[in-house]
């Protein structure tokens, strides 16, 4: 029986990209920080309900369930900070990669026990802005749950082969001699055409004047 190789070229496609890309633009850094922000106010806004005891984490929601919950959040940071520390994408990948695998553990385990009232999501937000998030009732987020531990699981394996084959890239690029200028070599030029040699003229006769005798 006939086995039919199987073709990753989409794969390979994707480690040359990040390859090319490892080393970041300051356009790509200023966007990890941008993130680092945004995680800070997500955290800030979910710290308010811990302080404030407003009723969306509920009596499951124990010591256990916060620093799983937190923890979470603030590993998120790391990768992008140290992207945009460093400026490069690859080296921050394996942690990225084991943000995702906590990140599905805290999905599984809040999917079961769901510690979390939805009916006070929005009280932190001004009272215009509680219709936005209206609709996210706990069925609603079971659902983005299931989804998001979904991604993690197929999320986790290319991420650490990804990390795996754009590292082996990288050394062989470095490890590999610099590229040597090739001299060209300049073809010999034609011979020039013979020009058609001129007929010689037979020598004139030179005439001999006649010699003069001193007067006497």
């Amino acid at each position: 029986m006939q086995q039919v190789p199987i073709k990753l070229d989409w794969m390979q496609k994707q480690v040359d990209k990040e390859t090319r890309n490892d080393v970041m633009k300051l356009p790509d850094r200023v966007g990890s920080v941008v993130a680092i922000f945004i995680v800070i106010v997500v955290l800030m806004f979910f710290i308010w309900h811990s302080t404030t005891n407003s009723g969306f984490f509920t009596s499951g929601f124990g010591i256990g369930e916060a620093v799983l919950f937190y923890l979470v959040a603030i590993w998120g940071i790391v990768p992008q900070f140290l992207r945009a520390a460093i400026g490069r994408k690859n080296f921050a990948r394996p942690i990225e990669a084991a943000g995702t695998t906590l990140t599905l553990i805290a999905l599984i385990i809040f999917l079961i026990t769901f510690p979390f009232d939805m009916t006070h999501f929005s009280d932190p937000l001004p009272e215009p802005l509680h219709i936005i998030f209206d609709w996210l009732s706990a069925d609603i987020v079971k659902i983005f749950m299931v989804l998001g531990i979904i991604g993690c699981a197929i999320a986790i394996p290319i991420q650490m082969i990804t990390y795996l084959l754009v590292k082996q890239r990288l050394q062989e690029q470095a490890i590999a001699p610099p590229p040597q200028e090739i001299p060209v070599a300049i073809p010999p030029q034609a011979p020039q055409e013979l020009q058609p040699m001129q007929e010689q003229q037979p020598p004139q006769e030179q005439q001999t004047l006649p010699e003069q005798k001193p007067p006497q």
